[in-house]
């Protein structure tokens, strides 16, 4: 059985292939291995193919249904995507990638949450200060 679908081949997603900018926090395991963000993150990457983006994310900040979290996806400075995430579960993402863009080889995908938590502020039992909007694990670039 796949563990965190480490059977799958992402060779071409090392070295200088993909680079996680500002905004991104290590990988750590939530109920998945994924990587946490504050409130604005960038993540660089180069190919000659791109149709769309495939992402799953999720939150743990708290009050969703009375505050959602809205979230934008920002690829090369174009808005192709936008949603209000009002639920605690993992949620799928695959956004479409507008032909204009998919000329280029260089990309930016920037994602934008309208707000953080801190663990610590929430839960005197943490010691977790880091501020955090969305994980974000299983990307794929397609």
């Amino acid at each position: 059985e796949p563990f965190y679908n480490a059977h799958r081949d992402r060779g071409d997603l090392f070295g200088s292939r993909v680079a996680f900018g500002a905004g991104w926090y290590a990988v750590n395991e939530t109920t998945r291995l994924a990587r946490w963000m504050n409130e604005h993150s960038a993540l660089r990457f180069v190919t000659t193919d791109l149709s769309r983006i495939r992402l799953e994310l999720m939150t743990h900040i708290p009050e969703l249904k009375s505050a959602p979290v809205e979230l934008q996806f920002v690829l090369n400075g174009v808005a192709i995507g936008g949603l209000s995430l009002i639920e605690y579960e993992w949620l799928t993402i695959e956004l479409d990638v507008p032909e204009r863009i998919r000329k280029s080889s260089r990309f930016e995908l920037e994602i934008h949450a309208s707000r953080t938590w801190q663990p610590a502020l929430h839960d005197p039992n943490s010691k977790d200060d880091r501020h955090l909007s969305i994980a974000v694990c299983d990307l794929e670039i397609i």
